[in-house]
């Protein structure tokens, strides 16, 4: 007989209010995890459990769609017809268990990355709000386990650094289900060597409930995604850019680390419709008649050692030359930008050529004997004579990995 708690005595049940009236349909989309699979039956399932413990039987509808075997791609690939033509409201998505051991080589990290990006993306453009969980452990008995040890760990370090980035909320499930002694799946989770018994889906939905619940709450008070905010892992202090300036030009802590060529202005923002916090720092290339760079720095704080492992984030526009912003890829080439962590100009890691975007991927960065001391942060903006264009960069954060614990295996 398959042992579970009662809801009742869930601890997260009772620490949390009944709300009343919430009303929002929730969607979850993922494979055979969300499929229930290892539950005594569906209602033990996760998504049952986190809609019980998020809404307390208090008006809240909810739709599964988890196929066995499925990878992110593939979900992508009916989001619209599983999610948005059903009406939903939030989903929770949740893959990698399938994409860390695909024909036994693993996707791609970029890969897998790319289609939770989409499905956030998509999920957003109909006013839909999401939370991806990480990926889960497996148990040592799991086949392919090298190959799906390895991805499960990379795929885990870049969505913790990219759902934020992209309005949605991160639910570290991966956190709640492992054995810390071995990495693997805590025994009394364990269904068999992929999947959760009712024990293990309780302890997903203990994860998932209390987001689902502060997000059905934001949206009644109208409220946006959390803002990146400083904190004893973060070394940006004002990552949003917000309150005072800089002599009017720049950001308080920002400065230009050498005189610009060209012709080149630079200013401060309001937000604008795609950076959901904060302000824009914006420069400003005519090159019409000459080459026009310059290159903006940080001055990091907050506590790193040699050896520690950096990740970059942040937000990113630029204008075409006829003056459009632009937030997806494609289109000519404008201008060259980079955004790199370093000491003395050198280590550049990061290169995009592009028209637009609106989120630079993570960029890394090992902290080197000659960088223990006053490390800044960099972000590079030049262009060839006849291209005229505005570039803005928001939301900037730069996280020590090694101190979060997630100075792993990253495979690109």
């Amino acid at each position: 007989m398959v042992t579970t708690r009662s809801f009742r005595n869930s601890q997260a049940l009772a620490s949390m209010p009944i709300i009343q009236g919430v009303g929002r349909k929730w969607g979850f989309i993922g494979d055979s995890h969300t499929a229930s699979t290892g539950a005594a039956n569906s209602i033990y399932g996760f998504p049952a459990q986190s809609v019980i413990l998020a809404g307390r039987m208090q008006n809240v509808d909810f739709a599964v769609a988890g196929i066995g075997g499925q990878t992110a791609d593939q979900m992508l690939a009916r989001f619209k017809t599983d999610i948005i033509d059903t009406g939903c409201e939030g989903v929770v998505i949740l893959a990698g268990t399938n994409d860390s051991a695909l024909n036994s080589v693993g996707v791609p990290v970029a890969t897998f990355i790319g289609n939770i990006v989409a499905m956030l993306r998509l999920a957003k453009s109909y006013g839909i709000r999401a939370i991806v969980c990480t990926v889960p452990p497996t148990a040592s008995d799991a086949g392919d386990l090298a190959v799906r040890s390895k991805f499960i760990e990379a795929y885990n370090m870049w969505l913790k650094l990219v759902v934020h980035k992209e309005g949605g909320r991160l639910a570290d499930i991966h956190q709640a289900l492992v054995d810390p002694a071995t990495g693997y799946t805590l025994a009394a989770y364990k269904a068999d060597g992929v999947h959760f018994n009712s024990l293990g889906h309780l302890a997903i939905a203990e994860v998932v409930a209390p987001i689902m619940q502060a997000v059905n709450m934001a949206a009644l008070l109208g409220v946006d995604a959390l803002p990146v905010t400083s904190g004893t892992y973060t070394l940006v202090s004002n990552p949003l850019m917000n309150g005072t300036v800089n002599n009017g030009s720049a950001p308080t802590g920002w400065f230009t680390q050498q005189a610009a060529v060209g012709s080149v202005t630079r200013n401060v923002r309001a937000k604008s419709g795609t950076l959901q916090k904060g302000q824009w720092f914006e420069y400003a290339l005519d090159g019409t008649s000459a080459v026009a760079s310059v290159t903006a720095g940080y001055s990091l704080g907050g506590t790193y050692a040699i050896g520690d492992k950096l990740g970059v984030t942040c937000r990113m526009e630029i204008t075409d030359t006829a003056g459009n912003w632009r937030t997806t890829r494609g289109g000519s080439q404008q201008g060259s930008l980079s955004l790199n962590v370093n000491n003395a100009g050198a280590n550049l890691n990061n290169t995009f050529r592009e028209s637009g975007s609106l989120i630079l991927p993570p960029s890394m960065y090992v902290v080197t004997a000659n960088a223990s001391s006053g490390l800044a942060l960099w972000w590079r903006l030049s262009v060839v004579v006849g291209q005229n264009i505005t570039a803005r960069i928001g939301e900037v954060q730069v996280y020590n990995l090694t101190a979060m614990g997630l100075d792993g295996v990253i495979t690109v």
